[in-house]
């Protein structure tokens, strides 16, 4: 079996709109496994990279 070096499970996040009250979610049950030697980028929304290495 693979050594799991970071997992999320059912991960949400939500954020409030600005002077709306209302809220929205960033995540909405996220599940994620990284099991050692995978390789992940992610992308932000104005296309910039997060690196992070485990």
């Amino acid at each position: 079996m693979e050594e799991i070096v970071f997992l999320a499970k059912n991960v949400t996040k939500q954020y409030c709109k600005k002077n709306m009250g209302d809220k929205f979610n960033a995540l909405d049950k996220f599940n994620m496994t990284i099991r050692r030697g995978d390789i992940y980028g992610f992308v932000g929304k104005n296309g910039t990279r997060y690196i992070q290495q485990l």
